[in-house]
């Protein structure tokens, strides 16, 4: 309980920070703890995220990034992050780091935003190179046992067109009508913008 004393003595210690030029606001927030702020960060994204990308910035900012909790926000540095980077890639692969990358960074500039830190100590940290999962193709073989193994229903045919057509999945999972030219047997997709 907060006597009268207790409040001058605590109004003192303020006035003696303010008075040598120290911004007591600006000082407790930059002391908060990393872990402590992704709880309340994580509060205020669930009714903006959907539930699947909710649970993987939970997990990535919580689980993956545990060794940042014990800091205080104001000392986590570009150091730091790299290294918790590098675990989460040596750990789970190139694609989990960068999705735990863009979670960090989503949370620091959420930070910056709440006036906690003043830089993103993410910014700089290198991307990983995921080539490697998208070279691989099917073979002949392989095309012809899952086309032979595709039956009459709907999703069978949205299969053969995309093995037909060489389009990427959501390019016909939101493929609309005025994009089908049926006059001249053809898909119109949007240019990439």
């Amino acid at each position: 309980m907060l006597t009268p004393d207790t409040a001058r003595n605590k109004a003192r210690q303020l006035l003696g920070t303010v008075a040598s030029g120290v911004d007591p606001f600006a000082q407790s927030l930059a002391s908060e703890g990393f872990g402590a702020e992704v709880d309340r960060y994580l509060e205020r994204k669930r009714s903006s995220l959907k539930s699947k990308s909710f649970e993987e910035a939970r997990s990535y900012l919580t689980k993956s990034a545990a060794p940042l909790h014990r800091p205080k926000l104001a000392e986590i540095d570009r150091r730091q992050i790299a290294l918790v980077l590098a675990e989460i890639e040596r750990n789970s692969g190139p694609s989990l780091r960068n999705r735990a990358r863009a979670a960090l960074s989503a949370f620091f500039a959420w930070a910056i935003t709440e006036g906690l830190i003043d830089v993103n100590p993410v910014t700089g940290t290198a991307t990983a190179n995921e080539v490697g999962s998208r070279e691989r193709v099917l073979t002949h073989d392989e095309l012809r046992a899952l086309w032979r193994s595709l039956s009459d229903a709907t999703f069978s045919n949205i299969v053969r067109l995309l093995l037909l057509t060489g389009c990427r999945r959501n390019e016909i999972g939101k493929l609309s009508w005025p994009e089908i030219d049926l006059a001249n047997r053809q898909i119109n997709l949007p240019a990439q913008g």
